[in-house]
């Protein structure tokens, strides 16, 4: 198993702030497992990472998050910066499955903000245990017939 994360400058700390920290959680309770920051051409590589993986795609973000995904190989973790861990999630890899994806069923209360957004968008990739690069290319597939502004942030999750 790998551990990837998206990570790219975009003029703030945040995301790298965010990242360090999942960075030592996943050291913590996972160690050896590699780390690998998934990122653009340019933005710096995060102290700590395995690998940066830098591939350039001039394309919405949704699409370029899912062509990244789609480039992978293997048993792989894909994990959003602001994720840590507090115990070892190798042991997922010994269920069977292609991809296990979160869902947001009993997550949000129908009056709160994004609610109707999340019915739209009821699985969540800020955790993404993933075996199949086919998988991610059908949803590439997939998103390129999706309107531009649906290949945007969050498209990915409909």
């Amino acid at each position: 198993m790998k551990i990837g994360f998206l990570l790219w400058w975009q003029g703030d700390t945040l995301s790298y702030v965010m990242a360090d920290n999942l960075i030592r959680s996943a050291r913590r309770w996972m160690p050896g497992v590699p780390l690998v920051q998934l990122s653009d051409g340019d933005s710096p590589a995060i102290p700590g990472v395995d690998e940066v993986d830098r591939v350039n795609f001039n394309i919405p973000f949704a699409l370029w998050c899912a062509e990244r995904y789609a480039r992978l190989e293997g048993e792989w973790l894909l994990i959003d910066t602001d994720c840590e861990f507090y115990e070892d999630v190798r042991q997922v890899f010994a269920e069977p499955f292609d991809v296990a994806l979160t869902n947001r069923a009993g997550t949000l209360l129908p009056q709160e903000a994004h609610a109707d957004d999340y019915q739209q968008m009821p699985w969540n990739i800020g955790v993404v245990f993933s075996r199949s690069s086919e998988f991610w290319r059908r949803v590439v597939e997939r998103l390129k017939t999706y309107p531009a502004e649906r290949q945007q942030w969050m498209g990915n999750q409909h």
